[in-house]
């Protein structure tokens, strides 16, 4: 759908291919525009200046119980920095 939505298809094409109804196809459709109407208009700020060369890292962070066993996800941190 979104590749089509991408493509300019129009919706009665949409719901044709992807085999949906009227009311859904108009529904994504305007979904769609709404989030890329929301991307472009979203103010980014930029990290440094254009001399500045900015690296990105990520470390996962996790303790399992008695240290044995497998991975508790939901025990797990994520640490971003910069």
């Amino acid at each position: 759908m979104i590749y089509l939505w991408l493509t300019n298809s129009d919706t009665a094409t949409i719901q044709r291919e992807v085999n949906i109804s009227t009311e859904t196809a108009v529904a994504y459709t305007e979904y769609f525009r709404d989030v890329a109407t929301k991307i472009m208009n979203h103010d980014y700020l930029m990290i440094g200046n254009e001399h500045d060369i900015v690296e990105v890292d990520e470390t996962h962070l996790f303790r399992a119980k008695y240290n044995v066993g497998r991975v508790m996800a939901w025990h797990a941190v994520w640490l971003f920095g910069n």
